[in-house]
């Protein structure tokens, strides 16, 4: 059996090992952005996707919700996002100062969040209880997804809530949360 070749088929044969290479470097260009598409995709998506902030959490009011601005001491509130791919978020709490019944600033914590099963997506940093300056202050971070905390806050008075979103180190947005004296039993809301 003999097999009988065209001219341009033949041209092909005739390659050196220059155009081997060459078309190589092609094919593996071709090859590398295929691969890395999915990721530019998503870095491209992480800087113009926007946040989502729902008005309700898994846990109640949602803190970072343009909608709440305040929520009663101890009732069992959400600190609920949804980061974009590619995205990342951190978020800083701050006040009220803890008053003891002589007037003094002290030690109390102003809020408590559930870490037991564990907040989903958010990372927190060691609670700073503040001094006669500035009241107590914490920072927590997600990653990209959902990202939901159970929080209360333990003593009436103004939260300062900084949030900033894609790696900023300005604040994007700030709010406060009012934090108001929990409701007498037997009283009605």
């Amino acid at each position: 059996m003999q097999i009988a070749f065209r001219s341009e088929e033949l041209a092909v044969a005739d390659w050196g090992v220059m155009e081997y290479l060459e078309a190589g470097s092609y094919v593996a260009a071709i090859v590398g952005l295929v691969a890395l598409a999915p990721r530019a995709v998503r870095r491209i998506l992480g800087r113009i996707a926007r946040f989502t902030y729902p008005a309700v959490g898994e846990c109640g009011p949602n803190i970072l919700s343009p909608e709440t601005s305040s929520v009663f001491e101890g009732e069992v509130v959400s600190m609920s996002a949804l980061v974009p791919e590619g995205a990342d978020l951190a978020v800083s709490l701050s006040g009220p100062f803890g008053v003891s019944e002589m007037g003094a600033v002290g030690p109390e914590a102003g809020w408590y969040y559930q870490s037991s099963p564990s907040p989903l997506n958010w990372r927190a940093r060691d609670y700073m209880e503040g001094d006669g300056s500035f009241g107590p202050t914490q920072h927590f971070s997600a990653k990209a997804g959902q990202a939901e905390l159970r929080i209360y806050f333990c003593r009436p008075g103004e939260v300062g809530v900084a949030v900033y979103e894609r790696g900023s180190h300005v604040p994007t947005w700030t709010k406060t949360i009012h934090v108001l004296a929990a409701p007498s039993p037997g009283a009605a809301l």
